[in-house]
């Protein structure tokens, strides 16, 4: 309801009363009634106010910077399981770019030239998968490993990505591994239209993710745990930035890993998911024998 019409509806005349308690009688309930109807009336234009001022001030506060935590410089150690995982999808989760296979040039485009390039797409789903798969772009079988693993060792892991929901999830449903989180831009393919794309980006940042703002929020929901970023883009480090990563894992050649190093952090070097997985998860065996109760059983001596 508009602020204007909200608030004249608290100074709607009082309507007559019936003569049935006598003018005296009548005059002292119309003063009670009318005191109260003036002290909500006064209640419903502070309220009012504090709307307008919250619907006016809203802007600035999503456009101000977030507070972040002194830069840590240190992070490059591994922790131990259990632990929550971040991770950049184009070129890590997958062999290759879907992005470049999909978009071409416009893949290293600036926000919304991707955006543009991405709404130009005029195909399904699963078009644009069996194009990336012509291409040889598919999902890396050892992450698809690793991520079983990770549910296994009660590892969270979430995909944050520059990419399209939508699209990043059938790849991984079509692998078993649906399950997974996706933070990533929103879309949706119109099929009224020619099977167009209908792109919204995450946010309002530079990049239309704010990777920062995202990672804070998906902590939120979730258990105390180090937090692991495997990344390579520059805007992955965003929640380092931030201070909200424990071990930053990055590929020695990445845009992130060169923000890392003119930056003074240390990180952990990438070097394939099946190689984290034996330096961060424990053996299959160790988890099975905490699952397992190994104590001896007790003897019922019951008369």
């Amino acid at each position: 309801m508009p602020m204007d019409n909200f608030k004249a509806s608290a100074h709607l005349p009082m309507p007559e009363m019936p003569d049935v308690m006598g003018d005296k009688a009548n005059a002292a309930f119309k003063a009670s009634v009318g005191e109260q109807v003036k002290l909500l009336a006064d209640g419903v234009d502070r309220l009012a106010a504090r709307m307008q001022r919250d619907i006016d001030e809203k802007p600035r506060r999503l456009m101000a910077p977030q507070a972040s935590k002194a830069l840590r410089t240190e992070l490059s150690t591994l922790p131990s399981a259990p632990a929550t995982i971040f991770c950049e999808f184009d070129e890590l989760c997958v062999r290759g770019s879907t992005e470049r296979v999909l978009l071409g040039d416009a893949a290293d485009s600036k926000r919304d030239a991707r955006a543009d390039a991405y709404q130009a797409l005029r195909m399904t789903l699963d078009d644009a998968a069996a194009r990336c798969a012509d291409s040889n772009v598919t999902l890396d079988p050892d992450f698809v490993d690793f991520v079983e693993q990770c549910s296994v060792h009660r590892v969270n892991i979430c995909i944050l990505s520059g990419g399209m929901k939508s699209f990043i999830r059938l790849l991984m449903r079509n692998e078993g591994i649906g399950h997974v989180e996706v933070l990533a831009h929103d879309m949706c393919v119109d099929r009224g239209e020619g099977n167009a794309w209908r792109v919204a980006l995450r946010d309002g940042s530079e990049t239309g993710h704010d990777k920062a703002e995202s990672v804070r929020r998906a902590l939120r929901s979730q258990e105390p745990a180090p937090v692991i970023l495997v990344g390579r883009t520059a805007c992955d480090f965003a929640p380092i930035r931030a201070g909200l990563v424990d071990c930053c894992v990055s590929a020695a050649d990445t845009p992130l890993a060169k923000c890392c190093t003119d930056a003074g952090v240390q990180i952990h070097h990438f070097t394939g998911w099946s190689a984290l997985a034996r330096r961060f998860l424990p053996p299959a065996s160790s988890v099975m024998h905490s699952l397992v109760d190994t104590s001896p059983l007790s003897t019922w001596t019951g008369s």
